[in-house]
């Protein structure tokens, strides 16, 4: 898969069971997302970034900031 600025829409793509894990502490919190997402279609990690990437992309926008 490769990502883009407007797939940030689809949450189970941004967000996983590990980072949830991570940023959530104790005390009082809201869910950002329905309950069936997170049961059901959020994966348990990410893949890395580089691999969701083209790899254009990556090279491109590395030139522009030389």
């Amino acid at each position: 898969m490769v990502e883009s600025a407007h797939d940030l829409i689809d949450y189970p793509d941004w967000t996983n069971e590990a980072s949830f894990r991570i940023i959530v502490q104790p005390g009082v919190w809201y869910h950002l997302f329905p309950k069936f997402g997170h049961d059901n279609t959020m994966d348990g990690l990410l893949s890395p970034k580089i691999s969701r990437m083209l790899l254009e992309y990556v090279i491109l926008r590395n030139e522009v900031r030389l």
